[in-house]
Protein backbone atom coordinates (compact mmCIF):
# COMPACT_ATOMS: atom_id res chain seq x y z
CA UNK A 1 0.00 0.00 0.00
CA UNK A 2 3.15 2.01 0.73
CA UNK A 3 4.51 2.30 -2.38
CA UNK A 4 1.69 2.66 -4.13
CA UNK A 5 0.80 5.54 -2.92
CA UNK A 6 4.23 7.04 -2.91
CA UNK A 7 4.59 6.07 -6.69
CA UNK A 8 1.42 7.63 -7.26
CA UNK A 9 -0.38 4.39 -8.72
CA UNK A 10 -3.16 5.19 -5.48
CA UNK A 11 -3.92 8.21 -4.30
CA UNK A 12 -6.05 7.49 -1.33
CA UNK A 13 -6.92 4.23 0.51
CA UNK A 14 -10.28 3.83 -1.03
CA UNK A 15 -8.81 2.63 -4.14
CA UNK A 16 -8.24 -0.58 -2.27
CA UNK A 17 -11.95 -1.02 -2.26
CA UNK A 18 -12.23 -0.84 -6.17
CA UNK A 19 -10.16 -3.74 -7.48
CA UNK A 20 -12.79 -4.05 -10.30
CA UNK A 21 -10.88 -0.93 -11.59
CA UNK A 22 -8.24 -3.15 -12.24
CA UNK A 23 -5.43 -1.01 -11.02
CA UNK A 24 -2.14 -3.08 -11.20
CA UNK A 25 -1.25 -1.70 -7.61
CA UNK A 26 -4.47 -2.71 -5.88
CA UNK A 27 -4.31 -6.14 -7.79
CA UNK A 28 -0.84 -6.92 -6.54
CA UNK A 29 -1.95 -5.80 -2.87
CA UNK A 30 -4.26 -8.60 -2.75
CA UNK A 31 -2.09 -10.97 -4.66
CA UNK A 32 0.28 -10.49 -1.70
CA UNK A 33 -2.20 -10.83 0.87
CA UNK A 34 -3.45 -14.13 -0.35
CA UNK A 35 -0.34 -15.75 -0.85
CA UNK A 36 0.61 -14.69 2.91
CA UNK A 37 -2.79 -16.16 3.89
CA UNK A 38 -1.54 -19.67 1.94
CA UNK A 39 2.00 -19.65 3.40
CA UNK A 40 0.77 -19.14 6.93
CA UNK A 41 -2.15 -22.09 5.96
CA UNK A 42 0.68 -24.55 4.72
CA UNK A 43 3.01 -23.49 7.71
CA UNK A 44 0.09 -24.04 10.24
CA UNK A 45 -0.56 -27.63 8.74
CA UNK A 46 2.70 -28.82 7.47
CA UNK A 47 5.65 -27.00 9.13
CA UNK A 48 4.40 -28.07 13.01
CA UNK A 49 3.18 -24.33 12.91
CA UNK A 50 0.16 -24.76 14.99
CA UNK A 51 2.62 -26.26 17.48
CA UNK A 52 4.79 -23.28 17.89
CA UNK A 53 1.88 -20.64 18.01
CA UNK A 54 0.53 -22.76 21.26
CA UNK A 55 4.22 -23.57 22.37
CA UNK A 56 5.28 -19.69 22.52
CA UNK A 57 1.68 -18.01 23.08
CA UNK A 58 2.17 -16.19 19.73
CA UNK A 59 -1.77 -15.39 19.79
CA UNK A 60 -1.43 -13.62 23.01
CA UNK A 61 -0.38 -10.23 21.23
CA UNK A 62 -3.24 -10.69 18.82
CA UNK A 63 -6.24 -12.35 20.68
CA UNK A 64 -7.94 -10.57 23.60
CA UNK A 65 -8.89 -13.61 26.03
CA UNK A 66 -5.97 -16.53 24.19
CA UNK A 67 -7.46 -18.86 26.12
CA UNK A 68 -10.40 -20.00 23.95
CA UNK A 69 -7.65 -20.10 20.82
CA UNK A 70 -5.39 -22.01 22.81
CA UNK A 71 -5.58 -25.36 21.02
CA UNK A 72 -4.15 -26.84 17.85
CA UNK A 73 -7.50 -27.53 16.55
CA UNK A 74 -8.59 -24.09 16.68
CA UNK A 75 -5.39 -22.36 15.19
CA UNK A 76 -5.58 -24.58 11.89
CA UNK A 77 -9.22 -23.74 12.05
CA UNK A 78 -8.22 -20.25 11.69
CA UNK A 79 -5.55 -20.74 9.36
CA UNK A 80 -7.73 -22.93 7.01
CA UNK A 81 -10.23 -19.42 7.06
CA UNK A 82 -7.08 -17.24 5.97
CA UNK A 83 -7.19 -17.39 2.12
CA UNK A 84 -11.07 -17.95 2.28
CA UNK A 85 -11.30 -14.41 4.61
CA UNK A 86 -8.95 -12.59 1.55
CA UNK A 87 -11.24 -13.89 -1.26
CA UNK A 88 -14.45 -13.39 0.78
CA UNK A 89 -12.68 -9.13 1.28
CA UNK A 90 -12.10 -8.92 -2.65
CA UNK A 91 -15.60 -10.43 -3.50
CA UNK A 92 -17.25 -8.06 -1.21
CA UNK A 93 -14.96 -5.08 -2.39
CA UNK A 94 -15.51 -5.18 -5.57
CA UNK A 95 -19.26 -5.79 -5.20
CA UNK A 96 -19.56 -2.69 -3.35
CA UNK A 97 -19.19 0.71 -5.27
CA UNK A 98 -17.10 3.03 -3.43
CA UNK A 99 -16.84 6.88 -4.58
CA UNK A 100 -13.05 7.44 -5.70
CA UNK A 101 -11.89 10.81 -4.18
CA UNK A 102 -8.99 12.34 -5.70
Amino acid sequence: MGIATILGGTPNFSYYFRPQDHNPYVLTWYGVQFCSAIGFTFWAFFYNGAEKIIKYQIGVAFVPRYSWVNTVGRVKFFAALAPIWIVLTMVVATSIDVRLYK
